[in-house]
């Protein structure tokens, strides 16, 4: 029988899972070709620029959506402490990403606009900050996802 909490939290385990796998695609593909010798460095200021806004539209949507289902699971009756937690990590999650886009990215556009220029240390330390969270905001989100998927309880064998 489908109820809308075993359906929000079918669309929290999903949405979380697939912005985890979007994330880790997205960091092995850059990291490719960021390190890739075939492409200049004008090249590479570009596709960041260009790669980086649909990273973070396509992170807000899955886990905005995760956390609006996981919330409302936590706030019905009955609800368990793990719930609470999920939406604990993905407002943690969703709020890091947040201030990664709008105190590391923009400025990061800034420094790399127009492309080709020579990497400052300016921009050598908003990259490894945008590293930092970036990572941190990956494991709170294996975290959540390990939450949401694990079983509650396991089936006695019959």
């Amino acid at each position: 029988m489908f109820t809308v909490s075993r359906i929000a939290l079918f669309v929290a385990r999903t949405a979380v899972t697939a912005w985890v796998g979007a994330a880790v695609l997205f960091v092995v593909v850059g990291v490719t070709e960021v390190t890739s010798p075939q492409f200049s460095l004008d090249v590479k200021d570009r596709l960041a620029v260009l790669r980086f806004p649909l990273f973070y539209t396509a992170g807000a949507i899955l886990l905005t959506t995760a956390w609006c289902c996981v919330t409302l699971v936590a706030a019905l009756p009955g609800a368990r402490r793990r719930g609470w937690i999920c939406s604990t990590l993905l407002t943690l999650s969703l709020l890091g990403m947040a201030a990664d886009y709008q105190w590391v990215f923009l400025p990061l556009v800034k420094v790399v606009t127009p492309p080709g220029q020579t990497r400052t240390a300016e921009f050598e330390t908003l990259h490894q900050r945008s590293s930092r969270v970036n990572t941190a905001n990956l494991a709170l989100c294996l975290v959540t996802m390990g939450l949401l998927n694990w079983p509650r309880k396991v089936d006695a064998p019959a």
